[in-house]
């Protein structure tokens, strides 16, 4: 019984292992993999596999757009959501999560990047 535990274990790490690795090698830019090992990338690398595999979204560099058509409304008031970001990044109402809480986005504005959302999974955000 604990040699079937064991086994199950090592099985376990050695999938996960597995696709930590698939996930590492998938892009151009990478974390050292001992890093991306323990990363988010490797901790959900099982679940993101799934998603490649079983994605109704064709994995291209450039998905065309007409695949979007929800696009089309992005497309035509491109200048006025410009215009509106831009005036927000005047007035410093864009900025990072001060508490903390915004792990996948605070990593952006160590580089510069800045965010403003419209929605949050599905439902508009009183700001917006």
């Amino acid at each position: 019984m604990l040699l079937t535990a064991r086994l199950v274990l090592l099985g376990l790490l050695v999938g996960y292992a597995l696709c930590a690795l698939f996930v590492h090698r998938r892009g151009r830019v990478r974390l050292r993999f001992d890093r991306q090992f323990v990363d988010h990338s490797g901790v959900f690398a099982p679940y993101n596999l799934l998603m490649y595999a079983f994605s109704a979204v064709v994995a291209e560099p450039f998905i065309d757009r007409r695949r979007f058509p929800i696009m089309d409304i992005v497309q035509q008031g491109w200048e006025t959501l410009r215009e509106e970001t831009l005036c927000l990044l005047e007035q410093h109402h864009l900025s990072a999560s001060m508490q903390h809480d915004d792990a996948s986005f605070n990593s952006f504005f160590r580089q510069g990047w800045k965010r403003f959302y419209l929605k949050w999974y599905g439902d508009p955000l009183p700001s917006a």
